[in-house]
């Protein structure tokens, strides 16, 4: 009997116990997944003399992932077969080199709208929603850097868990556990995206490294070289991250002022912050849209067109239409608002720019038209927004 064990054994009780609820509250699939491979990982481990039983088990648990993949949330599973299909649009028309980095962003949207353009009575649009991801790391890779990253990638995951593996003690082996599950994930979500995952990722090839250079029998000036070659590495690190932290409270700072009201005091600000962020979609949008609040319709169309070279998407072509209906250019927004509409076909607000475009072109009958399909349209997700466009048009004729 040791009180040390036996600590230890209640730590790991309660820490499944609490994953096994967390699990069960949220409904995750791919935690169940993984749940199902630890199970098959302590078959192998611990009934090695039962083959039998071993498959069965197996076999029902296959089952019974299939049943709650297919059965279980289907809305969710057809919505992400759908980007998926979408997904594979764009690596069968570059599967080698790849759209490069940021690829998704630029080119999933506008094929998701192709799409319904050319299936406007696709049941799918009842599901399609702005798309950040393709809710697959290795697609997400084949999309971005082509096949040469993929198959990196599964080289690279290949050799970490048959290293991990091989290797003995505990701690390899929890990493090697660890890392099956975020291959897991990988295939349904973005655990990339989460910290988690990367700490993971960096303490199995630490693990490895270490192993390696201590098998190569590295003399004490090459430790000293290679300690300062890390201290130096931390340290650039150190700094970059200083600096990007700094910008970033920056702008988190004035884009709450902005919010408050102080769009116009705040365009300086955004002046400045733009020469760092040129580059940052996510900074552009943002700026594209303060200057639209602060009346500043030339700068806006201008920022949201930068905006676009790196990023497609619904909400900044909603933002394109209502700079241009600022600009009087009537035809570009009817254009923006459409390919919004296209991008997402359950959402009313393109619908809303739609008809005021219409009114203020004096066009009566075709803002009646618009004004009949919001008050004839489903209502998927029922907000305070939607009820203000189907209070405020759904119900007017224009006379």
């Amino acid at each position: 009997w040791c009180p040390g064990r036996l600590w230890f054994r209640s730590a790991l009780a309660v820490c499944a116990w609490v994953i096994l609820t967390a699990i069960l509250c949220t409904g995750s699939r791919t935690g169940w997944i993984c749940l199902a491979l630890y199970a098959a990982l302590w078959l192998q481990k611990q009934w090695q003399g039962h083959r039998m039983m071993k498959l069965t088990i197996l076999a029902v648990l296959a089952v019974g992932l299939a049943w709650g993949i297919s059965v279980v949330k289907t809305d969710s599973t057809n919505g992400r077969r759908f980007i998926l299909e979408r997904s594979w649009e764009l690596v069968q028309a570059r599967p080698f080199a790849g759209y490069g980095s940021g690829g998704f962003l630029r080119e999933y949207m506008p094929r998701q709208a192709d799409y319904f353009k050319a299936h406007a009575d696709s049941g799918h649009a009842w599901l399609a929603s702005e798309v950040y991801h393709p809710l697959n790391e290795f697609v997400w890779v084949w999309i971005e850097f082509g096949l040469p990253g993929v198959l990196l990638s599964l080289g690279a995951l290949a050799w970490l868990l048959s290293g991990l593996f091989r290797r003995r003690d505990i701690f390899s082996r929890m990493l090697a556990v660890s890392l099956c599950a975020c291959v897991v994930f990988a295939l349904f979500s973005y655990p990339l995206k989460y910290p988690l995952a990367s700490v993971i990722g960096i303490a199995a090839v630490e693990r490895m490294c270490s192993g390696m250079l201590g098998r190569g029998r590295m003399n004490g000036k090459c430790w000293r070289w290679a300690g300062m070659a890390g201290i130096v590495v931390a340290v650039v690190a150190l700094i970059k991250v200083s600096v990007a932290y700094s910008y970033e409270y920056e702008w988190s700072r004035v884009a709450r002022q902005a919010l408050r009201g102080h769009s116009r005091e705040m365009m300086p600000r955004y002046a400045e912050l733009y020469g760092h962020y040129r580059h940052d979609a996510s900074f552009l949008y943002n700026y594209a849209a303060e200057q639209f609040y602060a009346g500043r319709y030339v700068g806006a169309w201008r920022t949201a067109e930068e905006c676009r070279k790196h990023w497609a998407s619904y909400n900044l072509e909603l933002l394109s239409g209502d700079i241009c209906r600022q600009l009087e250019r009537y035809g570009d927004a009817l254009f923006h608002y459409r390919w919004a509409s296209l991008m997402c076909p359950v959402r009313f607000a393109p619908l809303e720019g739609m008809y005021h475009v219409y009114r203020e072109r004096g066009d009566n009958l075709r803002a009646d038209s618009v004004s009949a399909v919001i008050r004839a349209k489903k209502v998927k997700v029922l907000s305070s927004e939607v009820i203000r466009i189907k209070e405020e048009i759904g119900w007017q004729t224009v006379r």
